[in-house]
């Protein structure tokens, strides 16, 4: 199985929302979906453009900040939440927001400048607590980001996201009990939070827990079912379920390959969602594995290629297509 590494995506897309709508207010919070790996993973859903101002209030700024990051015009929308900050510097919410914007980026030390400037201003604000730890997950400081997230937790329990992160940065530890219990502590709050079961199944699924572990992801997919982390995850558990049985030969080798087959749908349909980050690169790798099992080599070899396309210096992908073309008769 491809190792990639922890966050080779992360775009840390710093979201204080809920999934899967992505709406946001002031009171939105910011979620974080990982993989097997690690990898958070974020997207924005485009809304009505944002309005034009040449004067306004703080409020008209801030507001059309959120427009223009729900867009995804980040750098616009940091200007925007600067505007604000400028005419309303104690505007916590503002700096909050620029901090959000920022991690989208992976600007991670000025995130956390923002969010202090916000905590500063209001010392109890919860969102800019979960904020700050994702700047500090980012940056691999995962004792630091629970800490930020425990200081959430106890002013606002009820903060699903910020149990939710709190399980990412514990997933990283290698602490997928502690990090089971954090997800289910933000299903509990939000069972409607797609990112807190895709979670869930990616920690189970590093504990081998397979059959749960796609339990899990079918609701995280039931949910939103454009969560193309979710579908890439259990195509991965499929995959890895379906090489175990095969290589003990048992009598479930028939089971293998109609896991092998939907492993390929789960990972087909990921691609159909998200088909250019290191999430795509890995489906590929994954689609190739499978072709190669079934003796489809040229097809794999494609596949292989549609990887390497999107990341060329993932070696193990390169050395996994060499076999396939010396199999081949070809180098």
């Amino acid at each position: 199985m491809l190792k990639r590494g922890i966050l080779p995506v992360i775009l840390f897309i710093w979201l204080f929302l809920c999934m899967p709508t992505f709406a946001r207010d002031m009171n939105s919070e910011f979620s974080l979906r990982t993989t097997n790996d690690g990898r958070v993973i974020g997207t924005v859903e485009s809304t009505e453009p944002a309005p034009v101002i040449s004067q306004g209030t703080a409020e008209e700024w801030f507001n059309k900040g959120v427009e223009l990051y729900n867009q995804g015009i980040y750098d616009e929308a940091i200007k925007a939440f600067g505007q604000a900050i400028t005419i309303n510097p104690k505007y916590a919410e503002a700096w909050s927001k620029k901090g959000e914007a920022l991690c989208s980026q992976g600007k991670y030390e000025e995130v956390i400048k923002a969010c202090d400037e916000a905590l500063k201003i209001n010392p109890r604000y919860a969102n800019a607590w979960t904020g700050k730890g994702a700047a500090l997950y980012g940056q691999g400081k995962y004792d630091e980001a629970i800490k930020a997230y425990d200081q959430a937790i106890s002013i606002n329990p009820q903060l699903a996201n910020a149990w939710s992160n709190k399980g990412v940065a514990l997933y990283s530890q290698s602490k997928y009990d502690e990090a089971i219990k954090a997800y289910d502590q933000a299903i509990s709050i939000n069972p409607q939070s797609s990112d807190a079961w895709c979670n869930k199944g990616t920690a189970l699924f590093a504990m081998g827990k397979y059959n749960e572990s796609i339990e899990a992801l079918d609701l995280a997919i039931t949910i939103d079912s454009k969560n193309f982390a979710a579908w890439f995850e259990k195509g991965e558990v499929l995959y890895v379920r379906a090489r175990e049985s095969l290589s003990k030969k048992d009598d479930n080798s028939l089971y293998a390959i109609f896991d092998l087959l939907n492993a390929t749908s789960c990972l087909d349909k990921s691609l159909e969602l998200n088909s250019n980050n290191s999430i795509a690169c890995s489906a590929w790798y994954q689609k190739g594995n499978i072709f190669a099992i079934f003796g489809r080599n040229n097809e794999a070899i494609d596949a292989y290629n549609a990887a390497l396309k999107i990341d060329p210096t993932k070696s193990e992908i390169q050395e996994q297509k060499n076999r396939v073309l010396k199999a081949l008769g070809q180098q």
